[in-house]
C-alpha cells in the first residue's frame, strides 16, 4: 500500500491509474478525484449556477468518475474521454430528473391535509373482494397441511423464522422449507 500520492501524483497516466484501481489499490481513486475535480466543477458550473445544485451536481459526477473507472474498456477511448463523457450524461441525468420534479403545475400540487380521499369501495368491488377472499382461504385449508398453516399464520403476523421455529418445535430451516412450498403452492393457484 502506498503512503504518498505525491511521486505517483504525476507520474502514472490515467490508463494507469484506472489499471492499478482496478487491480485493487483503491486508494490510489484519490488522485484520480484529484485530477478531474477542475473538470467536475466546470462542467457543473456549466450547467447551473445555483450553489446546492452545483454541489449535488459534483457529487453525481463523483459518482459517475467511480463507475467510469469500473466500467472503462481502454481499447474503446481515452479514460479522460470516457469519463468526461460519464460525468456529463450523469449531471444531465440529475438535471432532467430535478427539472421534471419542478415543471409540475401550481394548480394541481394541494397541501395532503386537503386532498379528500376517494372512496373506491362500490357495492360490486366489495362483494369481489370478499368473493377473493373466501376462495383464498379455501385454498389455503385446501392445500396447505396443518404445519405449513400454523407457519403462515405465524409469518403473516410478522414473526421471524427463528420465532416461528422455536414456537412450533421445529428448526429453521423447516420453516424456511415450508414457506417455500407455501409460495409455490399458492402461486400455482392464483
Amino acid at each position: 500500500m502506498c503512503t504518498s500520492f505525491r511521486p505517483l501524483e504525476n507520474s502514472l497516466s490515467d490508463e494507469q491509474l484506472v489499471a492499478r484501481i482496478g487491480s485493487g489499490e483503491y486508494e490510489l481513486f484519490y488522485l484520480l478525484i484529484k485530477r478531474y475535480q477542475p473538470l467536475l466543477k466546470s462542467m457543473a458550473l456549466s450547467m447551473s449556477t445555483r450553489d446546492d445544485e452545483v454541489e449535488d451536481l459534483m457529487q453525481e459526477g463523483n459518482i459517475a468518475l467511480f463507475s467510469a473507472v469500473r466500467s472503462y474498456k481502454s481499447q474503446k477511448a481515452s479514460f479522460s474521454t470516457y469519463a468526461a463523457t460519464c460525468v456529463k450524461n450523469a449531471m444531465i441525468d440529475v438535471l432532467r430528473r430535478e427539472g421534471s420534479k419542478r415543471k409540475i403545475p401550481e394548480g394541481m400540487v394541494s397541501p395532503i391535509d386537503e386532498v379528500e380521499p376517494q372512496d373506491n369501495n362500490t357495492p360490486e368491488k366489495i362483494f369481489f373482494d370478499n368473493e377473493d377472499y373466501r376462495i383464498l382461504t379455501d385454498s389455503i385449508n385446501i392445500e396447505l397441511s396443518l404445519l405449513e398453516r400454523k407457519v403462515l399464520s405465524a409469518y403473516l403476523s410478522g414473526c421471524s423464522y427463528s420465532e416461528i421455529a422455536k414456537a412450533l418445535s421445529v428448526s429453521v430451516k423447516s420453516v424456511d422449507n415450508s414457506l417455500t412450498r407455501i409460495k409455490a403452492k399458492l402461486k400455482s393457484r392464483y
